[in-house]
């Protein structure tokens, strides 16, 4: 249901498995995929994206308005896709997500290269506009990507940098939905508050 919805805002769409995949699983995957990809389960979701950006290339890449990443932890959909791509489509950004995932003032890993967790895009859905993708610096962000072995690492050495590192370099980022007042709560409002 939420691949197929998602199709309604995408031309193309590349499905990435991490592990092995059944002959019916491709096939369920394949009524609403134009590509699957059977990939070793390795690197989590980090690496399954950058081989996914891969499998095209950067030059074949550059042809598209933007690329979302997503990941498996989402479901539904609970409201129309369409209708956010719409909206997001209307805001002048280099990326975008649903909702901000905030930081920690210290880093439970002790791994992430601030010494904190800070406030970020969530990787599981980024949308990259051709601006930033077409860019040298996310080219160089991905080429360079090192191995990712452990959720920590996933989160320190993408997910948790990701928004803090382009921003400063200049590229500006929006959210979806507005969860301010959602902070003191909880850190990641899409995953207790979804509605």
């Amino acid at each position: 249901m939420l691949l197929k919805a998602l199709k309604k805002s995408l031309k193309k769409l590349l499905v990435v498995c991490n592990g092995k995949l059944s002959s019916e699983g491709k096939d369920k995957f394949e009524t609403v995929a134009d590509e699957v990809l059977v990939r070793e389960n390795r690197g989590f979701d980090v690496w399954a994206y950058k081989e996914g950006m891969e499998h095209y290339g950067w030059d074949a890449l550059s042809q598209y308005d933007e690329i979302v990443l997503l990941n498996f932890t989402h479901y539904g959909p609970v409201y129309p896709l369409t209708e956010m791509f719409e909206k997001m489509g209307e805001r002048e950004v280099d990326f975008w997500g649903i909702v901000m995932r905030y930081g920690f003032p210290h880093d439970p890993y002790n791994k992430c290269k601030y010494g904190y967790i800070p406030d970020h895009v969530p990787s599981a859905f980024m949308v990259i506009r051709k601006n930033m993708m077409c860019s040298q610096a996310f080219r160089h962000y991905w080429d360079t990507m090192r191995e990712i072995n452990s959720y920590e690492d996933s989160i320190c050495y993408h997910e948790a940098i990701f928004t803090i590192d382009f921003a400063a370099q200049g590229f500006k980022y929006d959210l979806y939905i507005d969860t301010e007042d959602l902070k003191k709560y909880w850190d990641y409002p899409l995953m207790l508050y979804p509605l």
